[in-house]
């Protein structure tokens, strides 16, 4: 009676470590969006707060950007720029121009970002993001960066 009671704890453990693991089974795309937004939420944070971690781990080893200033770089040369900006605080903002799309293997999330310097100075940039399912866990395999006029913003 022991041994069922711990086989049928270790199959529900296993169970939700499935589901923590592999977080695109999604049941529908509002709940797709709903994760997506929730880590583009921690990768703002993560930029306020020099968080290098997250983004090595968020960003596919073939990662490749564009910059808002046109410049290419690679995972390494964009957790650098993401480390140098003085940032007091990002966020989303003009959600009426938010694009979210998603498939099983892949989600792009094309948003407004509102970056706010320590020096008070506000830039906005609209970022194409491009999610890809890499060995089970989401990751960034690309992004574009525009900067965005406050006319156009709101």
């Amino acid at each position: 009676m022991k041994t069922r009671k711990i086989l049928l704890v270790l199959i529900v453990l296993l169970g939700l470590l499935q589901i923590k693991a592999f977080p695109q089974a999604f049941k529908n795309t509002d709940k797709a969006r709903q994760y997506f937004y929730k880590l583009d939420d921690t990768f703002n944070l993560s930029m306020v707060t020099k968080d290098s971690l997250f983004f090595a781990d968020y960003f596919a080893d073939e990662f490749i950007n564009c910059t808002p200033l046109g410049v290419i770089n690679n995972k390494k040369e964009e957790i650098e720029t993401l480390l140098k900006l003085p940032l007091l605080h990002v966020e989303r903002t003009a959600s009426k121009f938010d694009i979210f799309t998603y498939s099983d293997k892949i989600a792009t999330l094309c948003i407004t970002k509102k970056l706010t310097r320590k020096d008070s100075s506000i830039q906005y940039v609209r970022r194409t993001i491009v999610h890809k399912l890499v060995n089970g866990k989401w990751k960034i395999v690309s992004g574009q960066g525009t900067t965005v006029l406050p006319k156009y913003v709101e």
